[in-house]
């Protein structure tokens, strides 16, 4: 099953990942599969099947997980030399629902969610109210 869940995540058909996806997110995701679902996230957060891969990943306590997860809630870029909110997307949202509520006692958590705090988007804000992001 695992073997058979890795494949599918890995594989270039975006149907076939989707399925791999599924399958990981009713299943379990495998150990093995994280940190490549970590990476991936990163570099296909703007990607549709990318709030799926969060949710695969939301119930798995890694510190690739987290890294991912707040790469995907603060912009590479800066303003002013400082770091500022992503832009919003759904799997931004969704990333930034489970830093809120799982990873806010990390400091790289708190850090990300303080940055994101800046944000004046009503949907981040919303988040953040309801999972309790640090003030």
């Amino acid at each position: 099953r695992d073997d058979m869940i890795c494949r599918a995540i890995a594989d270039e058909d975006e149907r076939i990942r989707r399925a791999g996806l599924l399958a990981a997110q009713t299943q379990g995701c495998p150990d093995t599969a994280v940190p490549v679902l970590a990476q991936s996230l990163v570099s296909e957060a703007s990607n549709g099947i990318a709030e799926l891969m969060v949710k695969v990943l939301a119930p798995v306590h890694s510190p690739l997980v987290l890294r991912a997860f707040a790469s995907m809630v603060v912009s590479p870029k800066r303003r002013w030399f400082r770091k500022v909110p992503a832009s919003v997307s759904p799997a931004m949202l969704a990333a930034l629902t489970v830093l809120a509520t799982s990873w806010r006692e990390e400091p790289e958590g708190a850090a990300a969610l303080a940055i994101v705090k800046r944000s004046e988007d009503t949907a981040v804000q919303r988040i953040l109210s309801r999972g309790g992001a640090p003030a």
